[in-house]
């Protein structure tokens, strides 16, 4: 009876566990709080933002325009998402990356951060197909488990049981070395699998592990009203919160990312931009500032924005602004390279969605049109860049107040060629600066 007693709570926690990573498949619907549910488990909602408070059992975070305040039980699941990770195994320690983008105008600027180690310590991988998650099982050769995370608490049920939807392990880690690669004991089986690092989890956090303005958070609540209609589930399988839309609903689980505050390193006095954007705003944000004379203090989100479909990032990508002193006066965004597929609607309609949460933050917005490629082999990409360029300034017609910046104006397509790397980057660059130079003189 007493080992029955113990082992309810550990087995509760992975059921939990399950529940919450749901919220990693993709998102149907979400609502005015960002609050975001899935076909399978319309009972589990997400809400995203930035931790902006925090007490011994309640915190607070910003979404938008919005702020809402979570209360914890001894239930409450935290886990911290952990960014390259390397492991000192002896000492049971991860060395990891905490984001931050350098407000002096470089593009990544992460830190390393130490964050103890469980022991004993057991993993759940997630695998995109059963035959991924067979591999990996088998005995013998090097496995990869693309998605994990790692508890003190071991896991109920058997190692090898696949999850209902979508392939998984459950293990416990004999070893890891300083590559990530890691012992892992699948019931009777051992088997080498490398730790990859894109998505990767430390559960038994707690709320003391967070600190306000600098940490990204997904809170995870079950709506009660809604479990019970929800097939193959029982209300006492998942954590007992009250219902989603209560004053100060109780957390079943937080994911949360440290971030550097963007506020630590700037320069006092002067106007503050945020640049949203992809892989190509990282080279330009450093030219940027240079073209600028230091009359700015930039920041990028310590990550590549990606795609118009990741809107549902913006609340934690804007930050806190409406927190006194943490506002921001510009806005530069843009995002094209990674919608190259996306038909016309859907890009003017994700448009529309960009401008109308990045409007909250009442500061000037520039649209910065996407950059043709070198001609040749980019032929076709610079076609679809074309359409949605002309698809944007179609939409934001509708937006008189957003200045439109087409930093390859000027510039002949088959000049191209011709231009160093370096030298298009200054060049775009030049082009934004002048835009936000000419704008923060008309505000």
């Amino acid at each position: 009876m007493q080992r029955a007693r113990q082992t309810a709570p550990i087995v509760l926690r992975w059921q939990k566990l399950t529940l919450m990573l749901f919220l990693w498949m993709p998102a149907v619907s979400v609502s005015a709080f960002q609050e975001t549910r899935t076909e399978s488990r319309p009972d589990v909602a997400t809400i995203r933002g930035v931790l902006t408070s925090l007490k011994k059992y309640e915190f607070e975070i910003q979404a938008g325009d919005q702020t809402r305040a979570f209360r914890t039980t001894p239930e409450t699941l935290f886990l911290q998402r952990i960014i390259r990770p390397t492991f000192d195994w002896q000492n049971q320690k991860i060395f990891c990356e905490m984001l931050a983008s350098g407000t002096a105008g470089n593009g990544m600027e992460n830190r390393s951060v130490e964050v103890p180690l469980p022991s004993p310590l057991y993993i759940r991988g997630w695998f995109n197909h059963e035959t991924e998650r067979v591999r990996c099982w088998e005995s013998g050769g090097q496995r990869r488990l693309p998605e994990w995370v790692v508890t003190q608490e071991p896991p109920s049920g058997e190692f090898h049981q696949p999850a209902p939807d979508r392939p998984q392990l459950l293990g416990r880690i004999e070893s890891i070395d300083g590559r990530s690669l890691a012992t892992i004991s699948f019931g009777e089986v051992k088997s080498e699998a490398l730790l990859l690092d894109r998505n990767a989890l430390i559960a038994g956090r707690s709320i003391a592990d967070m600190e306000p303005y600098n940490t990204w958070v997904d809170v995870t609540l079950v709506d009660k009203s809604l479990l019970a209609k929800t097939p193959g589930l029982r209300p006492e399988s998942s954590q007992e919160s009250e219902e989603v839309n209560g004053p100060e609903p109780v957390a079943a689980a937080v994911i949360f990312t440290r971030i550097a505050d963007p506020l630590v390193d700037e320069k006092p006095g002067l106007p503050r931009c945020l640049v949203l954007g992809d892989e190509v705003s990282f080279a330009t944000v450093t030219a940027l500032r240079k073209a600028c004379g230091d009359q700015f203090n930039f920041w990028h989100p310590p990550e590549n924005c990606r795609g118009g479909e990741n809107s549902d990032r913006l609340v934690q990508w804007m930050g806190a602004f409406h927190t006194p002193g943490r506002q921001w006066d510009f806005v530069l965004f843009n995002f094209g390279l990674s919608n190259l597929q996306t038909a016309d609607a859907d890009y003017a309609r994700m448009l529309e969605e960009w401008v109308e949460k990045l409007r909250q933050t009442g500061a000037r917005l520039v649209w910065v049109q996407s950059v043709p490629r070198t001609p040749g082999d980019h032929a076709r990409v610079n076609e679809d860049l074309h359409r949605l360029n002309r698809v944007a300034k179609e939409t934001l017609a509708a937006y008189p107040e957003i200045v439109i910046c087409d930093p390859a104006s000027g510039i002949d397509p088959a000049d191209y060629d011709a231009l160093h790397p370096l030298a298009w980057i200054t060049h775009l660059a030049g082009k934004i600066a002048e835009t936000l130079l000419k704008t923060g003189g008309e505000g």
